[in-house]
C-alpha cells in the first residue's frame, strides 16, 4: 500500500490507481472504498494537494475512462509502496479478476508489451502470478488460442471468434471490458437516434449500451488490420438484416475505412447479425403487421396456453403476450443466425428453477416445431424468466433480488406509476408534487420508459400511468396522463379526475374519513388521548409542507451549493436555436459532466418526446440519466433576452430559461428539484427571475438568498 500523505484513506484510493495503469472507472472506486461519490471527490482533491507538495502529477480524470495516474507519477511514488500485510482478501482477489481482463484486452489490442516479464512489471507482481494468470485464461476461456511469440504473447485466434468472444464480455456486463471500449475513439457518425430511426428498431437502454460497445470494439479490432475471414449467411435469411446491413456499410464509408467490397460484405453482415439479435422493445426490422410477426405471434400465445395449461393458472395475457412475444422475436433471429444469448445469470436460473425450466421447456414447443430445432438451454432459461415474472413464483430472495431489482418491485405494489424519459428530473419533481397533493396515493418512484415495462411484466396493482413524456405502447392496458411536472390547474383537474375514478373511497370528505378511522380503530383498542389521535390523522390526511426543512441527507446539495456567476450567462440573441443553448447550459457545468455526451443526450430525448423538460410554459429543464455523462451534482443557468422556439414533435414552445441539471446517482439532487419546484410556484419570485439584469441577480434570485 502506498504511504504517500498522512491520511491511511487518501493512501487507499491512491493505491488503487496505482496498482494498474490503465484507467479506473468511478464505479470500481466507489465499490471498492464503499463511498459516496462526494467523498471520492473530496478525497481526490486532497490527494492531488500531497502530490503537488511532493511536486507530483495530479490524478487524471479523463470523461467515459475514469481515473488514473500518468507514467511519471507512478514511476515517483515507487518509493511510497510499502507492503501492507493486512491488505483485504477482496481487494487481492479483485486485483487478478481486473488483472486478467486487462492482459486479455491487450491481448486483443496485439499490444508489444506481453512478454512474461514485461506483464509483471507493469502489474507489479511476480512472474509467477502472471503465468498463473495466464494458466487461469486457458481454461476460462478455452476458445482464445494465445501462442508464444519472440516477442511475448499474441492471439492466434480466428476473427469471428475473437468477436463473438468480446460480444460475449459485454453481455456479461464486463466492466472492465466496457471501460476499455469507451476510450477507444474510433468511431465517427454513430449515433443511437439516427440508427434507430433508419432501420426501424427501439432498443432497450442495455442492448443499446451492448451494441455501442461492440461497434466500437469492431471498428477497433479492423484498425488494426484483424478483419473476418468467415460471415456465411444463408441467403433467406438476408432480408432480415438487409436495411441494417446497409447501415452499417454507410458507417463504414463515413469512416473512411478500406476494405473489399466482399471483406464490407462479412463486417456489416456479423454487425447486422447481432444487430437484430439483442434484445428490442419493438419487434425489430420486422413490421408488426409482417407475416413473420404474426407467425411468432401465434405460436406465442400457444406457448402461454401450454404454460397455463400447465401451472393451472391465467395471466393478464394481453401485455404478457406483447411483452414475450418481443422477446421471442429476437430470441427465433438469435437462433436462426447461430447468435448465442450470454449472461452470467441464466446458470443461476437453471440451478433455482429446475421445475419453472421444465415447464418453459414443454411450453416451447411450437416454437421448436416451427424452427425445427432444440431451443438452446440458454433460450430456454431466458423465456423461463418471463413466465416466471408473470406468474411471480421466485421463490428464491438472492434470485428475486438479482433479476427483479427493488425499484421494479416495490413499483409494482404502487397505485399509479410515476414515469420520465430518464427517471431522475422531471418525474422526481412530479412524484414530489403528487405526494403533496393526493396522501393517500401510493405512487411508484421515478421510472424510465423502459422500467415501465419491467413493472407491467409482474402482477402489479397499478392503476394508471402518470408521465411527463408522451407513451405510446400498445401493451399498456391502464390510463395513461401525460402532464408537466410541476402541475398547471388543468394538469391538476386532469389527475385528480381520473384518481377519483380509480380510488373513490379514497376521496370521501377528509372528515368523514377520520371518523371511519377512529370508529374502526375502537373496535379493536383502547383509546386514551382520542384528541390527540385525531389531531395525528388530520395530519396525515392533510399534510402541511415543511418550508424550513432542514434535516437533510449528507449527500443532498441545496441551489445554493451548486450554482456561482460562472455557471450563469445571460444571452441577446434572436436568431439562436434551442441546441446551441443546452450545449451552452452542459459546457457552463465545467467537470459536472462529459459536455458533448451529456448535451447530445438532451438533445436526442427532446427530439424523440418532444419539450416535455418545461417545468414552467417559459423554463426549460434540461436533464438526462447519471450514466449520460454525467461526473457530479450541477446545476447551469442561461437566461434569453428574446424566448428561443423548441419546435418538435409537432409542439411549438418560447423558452427564456434554461436551466441545466446534472443529476447525482444517490438522489443527491432531490432538494434542487424541491427548491425548484417552489421557486415555480412563487410567482413574484420567479418574475424576479426571469427579468433578471444580470449574472449577480440571477444567482440572487435562483436561490435562497
Amino acid at each position: 500500500m502506498l504511504k504517500v500523505t498522512k491520511s491511511d484513506k487518501n493512501n487507499a484510493l491512491l493505491s488503487i490507481l496505482y496498482r494498474t495503469d490503465m484507467y479506473i472507472l468511478q464505479k470500481q472506486i466507489l465499490n471498492e472504498l464503499n463511498i459516496s461519490r462526494r467523498t471520492m471527490f473530496n478525497r481526490i482533491d486532497q490527494c492531488n494537494k500531497s502530490l503537488a507538495e511532493i511536486g507530483l502529477d495530479k490524478i487524471v480524470s479523463t470523461p467515459k475512462m475514469g481515473y488514473t495516474l500518468t507514467r511519471e507519477c507512478r514511476k515517483q511514488l515507487s518509493k511510497y509502496n510499502v507492503i501492507n500485510e493486512d491488505v483485504e482478501m477482496k481487494s487481492l482477489e479483485n486485483n487478478q479478476v481486473n488483472r486478467i481482463d486487462q492482459i486479455i484486452i491487450l491481448l486483443l489490442m496485439d499490444s508489444n508489451e506481453l512478454s512474461i516479464n514485461k506483464l509483471a512489471q507493469r502489474f507489479s507482481v511476480s512472474r509467477n502470478t502472471i503465468i498463473h494468470d495466464f494458466k487461469k485464461i486457458n481454461i476460462d476461456f478455452s476458445e482464445l488460442n494465445i501462442i508464444n511469440t519472440t516477442t511475448g504473447k499474441k492471439l492466434a485466434t480466428d476473427e469471428y471468434v475473437v468477436r463473438e468472444f468480446i460480444l460475449k464480455q459485454l453481455q456479461n456486463k464486463s466492466e472492465v471490458f466496457f471501460c476499455w471500449i469507451e476510450g477507444l475513439q474510433v468511431v465517427k457518425g454513430f449515433d443511437f437516434r439516427d440508427m434507430q430511426r433508419t432501420v426501424n428498431m427501439k432498443f432497450t437502454g442495455t442492448s443499446m449500451d451492448i451494441l455501442n460497445a461492440f461497434v466500437v470494439a469492431c471498428f477497433y479490432r479492423i484498425s488494426i488490420n484483424k478483419t473476418i475471414s468467415s460471415a456465411k449467411i444463408d441467403e433467406k435469411l438476408i432480408p432480415y438484416i438487409y436495411t441494417v446491413q446497409k447501415y452499417f456499410e454507410l458507417l463504414f464509408n463515413e469512416n473512411n475505412l478500406i476494405l473489399s467490397k466482399n471483406q464490407l460484405n462479412k463486417e456489416t453482415a456479423m454487425l447486422a447479425k447481432v444487430t437484430v439479435c439483442l434484445p428490442m422493445i419493438i419487434d425489430g426490422n420486422i413490421n408488426k403487421r409482417s407475416v413473420l410477426y404474426k407467425k411468432i405471434q401465434t405460436i406465442t400465445a400457444e406457448m402461454i396456453f401450454k404454460y397455463e395449461n400447465l401451472i393451472g393458472e391465467k395471466f393478464n395475457t394481453e401485455s404478457f403476450w406483447g411483452l414475450l412475444t418481443n422477446h421471442v422475436v429476437t430470441a427465433y433471429f438469435r437462433i436462426i443466425f447461430n447468435v448465442p444469448f450470454e449472461s452470467n445469470e441464466i446458470e443461476l436460473i437453471k440451478k433455482n428453477y429446475p421445475k419453472l425450466i421444465g415447464y418453459t421447456a414443454i411450453s416451447c414447443a411450437p416454437l421448436e416445431e416451427y424452427l425445427d430445432q432444440t431451443l438452446p438451454e440458454n433460450e430456454v432459461a431466458l423465456i423461463c424468466l418471463y413466465f416466471g415474472a408473470a406468474e411471480r413464483n421466485l421463490e428464491s430472495e438472492s434470485v428475486k433480488d438479482l433479476f427483479i431489482p427493488e425499484k421494479i418491485k416495490t413499483s409494482a405494489e404502487a397505485d399509479a406509476l410515476i414515469v420520465c424519459s430518464s427517471g431522475i428530473g422531471t418525474s422526481v419533481m412530479l412524484l414530489q408534487e403528487l405526494s403533496k397533493s393526493f396522501p393517500m396515493i401510493k405512487f411508484s418512484s421515478s421510472l424510465e420508459i423502459g422500467e415501465l415495462r419491467d413493472v407491467l411484466l409482474l402482477k402489479n396493482k397499478a392503476q394508471m400511468v402518470i408521465t411527463t413524456v408522451p407513451i405510446e405502447d400498445d401493451v399498456i392496458n391502464i390510463p395513461v396522463v401525460q402532464v408537466r411536472p410541476v402541475l398547471s390547474a388543468k394538469n391538476y383537474e386532469r389527475v385528480h379526475m381520473e384518481l377519483r375514478k380509480k380510488f373513490p373511497s379514497l376521496f370521501h370528505d377528509n372528515n368523514e374519513n377520520i371518523d371511519m378511522l377512529m370508529g374502526a380503530i375502537s373496535k379493536y383498542a383502547d383509546i386514551n388521548d382520542e384528541e390527540g389521535l385525531r389531531n395525528t390523522l388530520i395530519d396525515y390526511m392533510n399534510p402541511k409542507i415543511n418550508e424550513d426543512k432542514l434535516n437533510i441527507a449528507n449527500d443532498t446539495l441545496g441551489i445554493n451549493d451548486v450554482i456561482d456567476s460562472t455557471k450563469v450567462e445571460i444571452i441577446d440573441n434572436s436568431t439562436v436555436n434551442w441546441e446551441t443553448v443546452v450545449k451552452s447550459g452542459c459546457q457552463l457545468l465545467g467537470d459536472a459532466v462529459d459536455p458533448i455526451k451529456y448535451s447530445s443526450k438532451i438533445i436526442e430525448l427532446v427530439n424523440m418526446y418532444g419539450p416535455y423538460m418545461l417545468i414552467h410554459k417559459k423554463i426549460m429543464l434540461a436533464h438526462a440519466g447519471v450514466k449520460d455523462g454525467v461526473n457530479s451534482v450541477g446545476l447551469s443557468a442561461i437566461l434569453s433576452r428574446h424566448p428561443v422556439k423548441i419546435n418538435v414533435k409537432n409542439q411549438i414552445e418560447n423558452i427564456s430559461l434554461f436551466l441545466v441539471l446534472s443529476p447525482g446517482e444517490n438522489k443527491e439532487h432531490d432538494y434542487i428539484l424541491e427548491q425548484l419546484i417552489d421557486l415555480i410556484r412563487d410567482e413574484n419570485r420567479l418574475d424576479l427571475l426571469l427579468n433578471s439584469q444580470s449574472k449577480k441577480d440571477i444567482i440572487k434570485n435562483i436561490t435562497l438568498g
